[in-house]
């Protein structure tokens, strides 16, 4: 459990202490400006006074904070994976109460609301990312336009036509000023490696892995499988989704062979560990990425401690990135598994060393220095 007590008595004051000793610039790469599982449409917000957004259902004269319960609740239990079961038996079973958690922890967006999170768990700079068709890119760069934002692009895959991919990519980079790539192959519906698609998907991911690299775009996949509310806002109309096309195993096979890693000389990061929302961590096969794939690493968004601890033990911290999966969790309570994770981890590494590498030197010297935009 990971407690408040922690949180104000230990990992704030070090977050102090590493900022001041290492000149620490603390980097959050996984940041969801709206929600992206369907529920909360983008076209429902409402712009309040000062210029933060607020969902329909929660009205202005009721001001007071919306608390989404079972999120906040999984979130001191680490991720238990006994509550995590319990967690998408809801999602199954109580698809009213889900979707109601899922608004409330969107029930305000915009730029002061994830600036009031960073601030509050130290964190310097935060990287967005929209989720085509869910959340165009267009409108978190429309929406976010400032020094301590950086953004990803994305593509609606299903939708947009193969010769149109040059054009929207080469629009982010030089428009918007675009990072990386985000992909999620659950609810984008697609499997990373090009081949084990349809004919056309295929193709369309082909381009956009090697528009990456010509690019020098940095691509984050969501990984392990996702769970859902039983029906997205219908005005997203008739969109498919995946519960399982994200999850590691699709990304190579158990010796590590792969059409995506190892083939383009860009980083890739896949989120959540490779494990979201999983029981058992797959050493093996994180194992094997590791020692077959320099340039593939992954963010600690949504994971239990002991993932990450894991994690660290296996392949040491120089390939781990923080990420949060704000707003649906909080980015401080990733720095503090994180710090749990370094403070236990037998690794032989130093655990001020771990948080260094973790929380922001990795993704800025390994990943956002490298790219041509910055």
């Amino acid at each position: 459990m990971i407690s408040r007590a922690i949180l104000g008595a230990k990992v704030l004051p070090h977050l102090f202490y590493l900022k001041e000793r290492y000149g620490l610039k603390i980097v959050e790469s996984h940041v969801h400006p709206y929600e992206v599982m369907g529920v909360a449409h983008y076209l429902d917000y409402t712009e309040m006074d000062q210029g933060d957004f607020r969902y329909h259902e929660f009205s202005r004269k009721k001001m007071k904070k919306v608390e989404p319960r079972l999120l906040r609740f999984l979130e001191r239990m680490d991720f238990n994976r006994f509550f995590f079961k319990l967690f998408n038996a809801a999602l199954r079973l109580f698809p009213g109460y889900l979707s109601h958690e899922l608004k409330a922890a969107f029930e305000r967006v915009g730029k002061s609301r994830i600036a009031e999170e960073m601030d509050r768990a130290l964190i310097d700079e935060a990287v967005l990312l929209p989720v085509e068709p869910w959340v165009p890119t267009a409108l978190v760069q429309s929406q976010f336009k400032d020094r301590r934002f950086h953004l990803l692009g994305s593509l609606d895959i299903h939708r947009l036509k193969i010769q149109d991919i040059q054009k929207t990519v080469k629009k982010y980079v030089e428009d918007f000023q675009i990072i990386g790539l985000k992909l999620h192959p659950n609810i984008q519906d697609f499997k990373p490696q090009p081949s084990h698609n349809p004919k056309e998907i295929e193709e369309k991911l082909k381009r956009i892995y090697e528009l990456a690299e010509e690019e020098n775009l940095y691509l984050l996949f969501h990984g392990g499988p996702s769970g859902y509310t039983r029906y997205p806002d219908e005005k997203y109309g008739d969109l498919s989704r995946s519960p399982i096309k994200g999850q590691l195993e699709n990304f190579c096979d158990s010796n590590g062979r792969s059409e995506l890693l190892g083939r383009y000389k860009i980083p890739i990061v896949i989120a959540h560990l490779g494990h979201f929302g999983l029981p058992k961590f797959n050493k093996a096969l994180v194992r094997t990425i590791f020692d077959r794939y320099e340039n593939v690493y992954f963010d600690t968004a949504g994971s239990p401690s002991g993932f990450i601890k894991t994690c660290i033990e296996i392949g040491g911290s120089e390939r781990i990135i923080l990420g949060s999966d704000a707003l649906y969790f909080r980015m401080m309570h990733s720095i503090a598994a994180i710090y749990e994770a370094a403070h236990s981890a037998a690794s032989g590494e130093n655990p001020d060393q771990i948080m260094v590498n973790i929380l922001g030197r990795n993704f800025q010297e390994k990943i956002l220095r490298r790219g041509k935009n910055i």
